[in-house]
Protein backbone atom coordinates (compact mmCIF):
# COMPACT_ATOMS: atom_id res chain seq x y z
CA UNK A 1 0.00 0.00 0.00
CA UNK A 2 1.49 3.32 -0.95
CA UNK A 3 1.61 6.14 1.53
CA UNK A 4 1.64 3.79 4.52
CA UNK A 5 5.17 4.56 5.73
CA UNK A 6 4.13 6.10 9.05
CA UNK A 7 1.64 3.32 9.70
CA UNK A 8 4.17 0.64 8.81
CA UNK A 9 6.78 2.25 11.06
CA UNK A 10 4.27 2.31 13.91
CA UNK A 11 3.30 -1.33 13.41
CA UNK A 12 6.92 -2.50 13.27
CA UNK A 13 7.71 -0.48 16.40
CA UNK A 14 4.74 -1.98 18.23
CA UNK A 15 5.77 -5.51 17.25
CA UNK A 16 9.31 -4.92 18.45
CA UNK A 17 8.00 -3.52 21.74
CA UNK A 18 5.74 -6.55 22.19
CA UNK A 19 8.64 -8.93 21.53
CA UNK A 20 10.80 -7.15 24.10
CA UNK A 21 7.94 -7.18 26.60
CA UNK A 22 7.47 -10.93 26.09
CA UNK A 23 11.12 -11.39 27.10
CA UNK A 24 10.66 -9.22 30.18
CA UNK A 25 12.66 -6.36 28.70
CA UNK A 26 11.59 -2.75 28.51
CA UNK A 27 11.50 -0.99 25.17
CA UNK A 28 13.56 2.11 24.50
CA UNK A 29 12.56 5.62 25.46
CA UNK A 30 9.82 7.78 24.05
CA UNK A 31 9.25 7.63 20.33
CA UNK A 32 8.94 10.66 18.13
CA UNK A 33 7.75 10.78 14.56
CA UNK A 34 8.41 13.34 11.90
CA UNK A 35 5.59 15.66 11.02
CA UNK A 36 3.54 14.69 8.02
CA UNK A 37 0.89 16.33 5.95
CA UNK A 38 -2.11 15.06 4.06
CA UNK A 39 -5.21 16.20 2.24
CA UNK A 40 -7.74 14.09 4.16
CA UNK A 41 -7.70 12.61 7.66
CA UNK A 42 -10.08 9.74 8.40
CA UNK A 43 -10.64 9.16 12.11
CA UNK A 44 -11.40 5.51 12.79
CA UNK A 45 -10.23 2.39 10.99
CA UNK A 46 -13.50 0.49 11.16
CA UNK A 47 -15.52 -0.63 8.19
CA UNK A 48 -16.87 2.83 7.46
CA UNK A 49 -13.58 4.65 8.04
CA UNK A 50 -11.55 2.33 5.85
CA UNK A 51 -14.22 2.45 3.13
CA UNK A 52 -14.14 6.25 3.24
CA UNK A 53 -10.34 6.29 3.09
CA UNK A 54 -10.26 3.96 0.07
CA UNK A 55 -12.98 5.97 -1.71
CA UNK A 56 -11.12 9.23 -1.05
CA UNK A 57 -7.82 7.79 -2.30
CA UNK A 58 -9.41 6.31 -5.41
CA UNK A 59 -11.23 9.55 -6.21
CA UNK A 60 -8.06 11.43 -7.00
CA UNK A 61 -4.53 12.24 -6.00
CA UNK A 62 -5.40 13.00 -2.37
CA UNK A 63 -3.01 11.85 0.34
CA UNK A 64 -5.12 10.12 3.00
CA UNK A 65 -4.14 9.26 6.57
CA UNK A 66 -6.25 6.96 8.75
CA UNK A 67 -6.07 7.36 12.55
CA UNK A 68 -7.18 4.58 14.89
CA UNK A 69 -7.20 4.62 18.69
CA UNK A 70 -7.17 0.85 19.10
CA UNK A 71 -4.16 -1.40 18.61
CA UNK A 72 -5.90 -3.10 15.68
CA UNK A 73 -8.03 -1.93 12.81
CA UNK A 74 -11.68 -2.88 12.52
CA UNK A 75 -13.54 -0.64 14.95
CA UNK A 76 -17.04 -1.85 15.73
CA UNK A 77 -16.80 -4.17 12.74
CA UNK A 78 -14.63 -6.40 14.95
CA UNK A 79 -17.66 -6.95 17.18
CA UNK A 80 -20.16 -7.56 14.41
CA UNK A 81 -22.26 -10.65 14.88
CA UNK A 82 -23.67 -10.76 11.38
CA UNK A 83 -26.28 -8.05 11.82
CA UNK A 84 -27.61 -6.34 8.73
CA UNK A 85 -27.08 -2.58 8.88
CA UNK A 86 -29.28 -1.92 5.86
CA UNK A 87 -32.45 -3.73 6.92
CA UNK A 88 -35.68 -3.68 4.93
CA UNK A 89 -34.10 -2.60 1.66
CA UNK A 90 -35.98 -2.94 -1.63
CA UNK A 91 -33.82 -5.95 -2.53
CA UNK A 92 -34.73 -7.71 0.69
CA UNK A 93 -38.41 -6.94 0.25
CA UNK A 94 -38.39 -8.29 -3.32
CA UNK A 95 -36.89 -11.59 -2.13
CA UNK A 96 -39.04 -11.97 0.99
CA UNK A 97 -41.17 -14.71 -0.57
CA UNK A 98 -38.08 -16.77 -1.47
CA UNK A 99 -36.93 -17.14 2.13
Amino acid sequence: MTGATLTSTGVVGAINTAILASMGKQAGGARTYDDSSCDIVVVGAGGAGLSAAVAAAEAGEAKVIVLEKQGIVGGNTNYSTGGINAAETEVQKSQADEI
